[in-house]
């Protein structure tokens, strides 16, 4: 894998990363696990959905410059 690609991975995981937690912060401001538990759970699995798809695709991505997909 070419150094330069995998610079563009890191960055952009970096960006995508920042993103989703700032949305989430900004989103759930308020949100407090002791008065809201369903909420503040609902919004944190959400993250963590959006994260590990995030993993995912960054995998995908590099099966696919691989030839492999």
């Amino acid at each position: 894998m070419p150094f330069g690609w995998l610079v563009g991975i890191v960055v952009a995981e970096f960006v995508i990363h920042y993103g989703l937690d700032y949305a989430k912060i900004a989103y759930s401001k308020g949100v407090h696990v002791d008065t809201q538990p369903s909420r503040f759970w609902s919004l944190h699995g959400l993250d963590q959905i959006f994260h590990q798809l995030t993993y995912a695709a960054i995998i995908y991505a590099a099966l696919l410059s691989k030839g492999l997909v």
